[in-house]
């Protein structure tokens, strides 16, 4: 039986988006893919990811609340993180958890590099490859979107299953172009040293 045909469209802030976001963080999820530009958002997304893997490999019994405020909330993701390497001895493979992404400011860097060590993967962006089209695709929906000039993001959520597949060829497909661009990228990317030391500070 085949879930019936969606097909919404919003009109949001960073706040609404990120909520987006969230639902398509998902246990079940076969993939999660996120093609992102700035990745403003990562901070609350990495928390919710690592509920997820919490939630995947049982390893914690009462996952903390985060505090409020990014710098609080980067300080907890870092410990809850350095909690879960220990338990994770490979990588997560369930969902599989991708990101294609650029971003301006170190803490966001650090966000990635840490679901990087969790077993997640990310790809970093060129500056000019950003684009104003974004979209976030699992194996059940999708969320394609446009970032407006005035930092409002503007899209459709949908359930089509040929929809889903074309973006998840599109999101493989840059990410094996990028793939071989990321050790000429990376000295580009902010924090990025401080970021893959994440584990050891």
């Amino acid at each position: 039986m085949h879930d019936e045909p969606v097909l919404k469209t919003f009109d949001e802030d960073l706040e609404g988006l990120t909520r987006i976001q969230k639902t398509f963080i998902s246990p079940d999820a076969k993939f999660i893919y996120f093609r992102k530009g700035e990745a403003q958002n990562n901070v609350p997304i990495t928390a919710a990811i690592i509920g997820v893997i919490v939630v995947v490999y049982g390893v914690v019994k009462d996952y903390p609340v985060l505090k409020e405020g990014v710098k609080a909330m980067i300080k907890d993701i870092k410990a809850m993180g350095r909690v879960l390497l220990a338990y994770v001895q490979q990588p997560l493979t369930k969902p599989g958890i991708r990101e294609i992404a650029c971003p301006d400011d170190p803490e966001i860097t650090v966000t990635l590099e840490i679901l990087r060590s969790l077993g997640g993967d990310v790809r970093y962006l060129p500056r000019d490859r950003r684009g104003k089209f974004r979209f976030f695709v699992n194996s059940k929906e999708y969320c394609l979107f446009v970032r407006r000039n005035d930092e409002r993001f503007s899209g459709v959520i949908g359930n089509d299953p040929n929809m889903i597949g074309a973006l998840k060829e599109t999101f493989e497909a840059e990410w094996e172009e990028l793939t071989p661009l990321q050790g000429s990228l990376i000295s580009q990317i902010p924090g990025i040293a401080e970021a893959q030391n994440w584990a050891n500070e």
